[in-house]
């Protein structure tokens, strides 16, 4: 018989941020599968390349210039970018936490490998910020990379490279696509969400919308006792009390918010036309 603590119980966890953000990425992670079997299966439908958001950024160029995309893009690409740009002016890199099945499978991998550590495993690694900081660095490389190397390219640039396409595609007939996906899955394994943090571009192209959405995490400065539960929960290896709910980083997938203890501390805000934040507490 349910007793009345496991019926609240219950209805807590289906309230909880994690909940409702982890059915969101399965919801899109079989929309991928599901999409990419058919195209492999029954050759029918557009492949994912189609619709990748930063497929729309490879081809800018070649569209703009040309008028013409680059092998395996489509329109599709631009109406997908534009999805994502619009979500992030409103939430910030919102995608990249809840849809992006990239992000979903590190999630799955990060979370597996804790499993199999235990607590006092120590993995995933969280690399120390002197190192971590620089490395940081790297996806805007990988970004101004991408833009060069667009201008004169026929396929998209980053293909040969990509772990999504790489696994999507489930193209893994090459060495060069084999290791992209082993090193993905082993490096994902080792450090949560490496791609993400360290090398996505799209995730470089997103960083600016973190400080223009007008809806985002919120600490409040007067209730938080610095306890670090919310530094702890955050898959982005960021801390919302020291670097600020802002922070370019930051994925939005409010484990900050469902980690406090503390009632007020930290909460959901939402900023008005002066600035300021009114918090929408949990």
């Amino acid at each position: 018989m349910t007793t009345q603590s496991g019926v609240l119980k219950g209805r807590s966890a289906l309230w909880r941020w994690s909940t409702w953000r982890q059915i969101v990425q399965v919801v899109f992670l079989a929309w991928a599968l599901i999409a990419s079997l058919r195209h492999l299966i029954l050759a029918d439908g557009s492949s994912i390349e189609a619709s990748c958001p930063f497929g729309a950024v490879e081809t800018a160029w070649s569209s703009l210039v040309g008028g013409t995309f680059l092998r395996h893009l489509a329109a599709s690409n631009l109406l997908a970018l534009t999805l994502v740009v619009l979500s992030a002016l409103a939430l910030g890199r919102i995608f990249c936490g809840w849809v992006c099945p990239i992000g979903t499978i590190q999630d799955a991998l990060a979370g597996l490998m804790r499993r199999l550590a235990g607590r006092e495993g120590g993995l995933p690694l969280r690399l120390p910020k002197k190192v971590d900081r620089p490395l940081r660095y790297l996806k805007y490389l990988v970004l101004g990379w991408v833009l060069w190397a667009s201008v004169s390219a026929v396929v998209p640039p980053l293909a040969p490279f990509c772990p999504f396409r790489t696994l999507f595609e489930l193209n893994l007939g090459s060495l060069l696509s084999l290791g992209v996906a082993l090193t993905f899955a082993g490096l994902s394994l080792i450090v949560e969400r490496f791609w993400c943090r360290y090398l996505c571009p799209l995730g470089a192209l997103l960083v600016l919308f973190n400080r223009l959405s007008p809806l985002r995490p919120r600490v409040n400065a007067e209730r938080c006792v610095a306890c670090g539960r919310c530094e702890a929960a955050c898959p982005a290896g960021i801390d919302p009390v020291k670097d600020g709910t802002d922070h370019p980083e930051c994925v939005r997938c409010y484990a900050c918010v469902e980690s406090c203890r503390r009632p007020g501390a930290v909460g959901f805000g939402v900023r008005n036309i002066a600035g300021a934040y009114q918090a929408k507490q949990k």
